[in-house]
């Protein structure tokens, strides 16, 4: 009985053993941040400045030239636009739902709900999939945390990310 009791102890370890080795972990990802990026979608291509914190983004944009200067804070339902001392805002639902700002905006707060997959993995980049409210999102993240790129296919969009800080949380 000693011997079944010890066998069976000894296929629990091996198992448990076995079942952790071969178990994917996510790298944390950083959401909380500021970076520059450059943005494109089938209509248009921009590059600027990002914060995104606590599920609210500021975008600053610097090209194209006709933008330059433009500043869009995303976050709690409402939309704000500013450019040399003139302020807007509006409520995002009454706004187009694909344009480029709602893309980058959808990118750098969804990630944070801890919904995404791991697709691949190595030892420089693993890429994750997340169902997002634009689309499917299929994201770059380095060995640090931080998403270097991400991109929509359905909505043609790609960001890439780069001069990346951590903000605190």
């Amino acid at each position: 009985m000693k011997k079944l009791k010890l066998l069976a102890a000894l296929f629990v370890v091996a198992f448990v053993f076995s079942a952790c080795q071969n178990v994917e972990s996510k790298k944390s990802i950083v959401t909380n941040f500021n970076a520059d990026f450059t943005a494109s979608n089938e209509k248009f291509k921009a590059e600027g400045s990002i914060t995104a914190e606590n599920g609210e983004t500021e975008l600053t944009f610097t090209s194209p030239e006709t933008i330059n200067g433009l500043k869009i804070c995303n976050g709690g339902g409402e939309i704000s636009l500013e450019i040399d001392n003139l302020v807007s805002t509006a409520d995002e639902a009454y706004l187009p739902k694909d344009n480029l700002p709602q893309l980058i905006h959808s990118v750098a707060t969804e990630v944070s709900g801890g919904r995404e997959i791991l697709y691949q993995k190595s030892d420089e980049f693993d890429t994750y999939i997340l169902e997002t409210s634009k689309g499917k999102c299929t994201y770059a993240v380095d060995k640090n945390g931080y998403i270097t790129s991400a991109q929509i296919n359905s909505k043609n969009f790609r960001i890439d990310f780069f001069n990346q800080l951590a903000l605190s949380e």
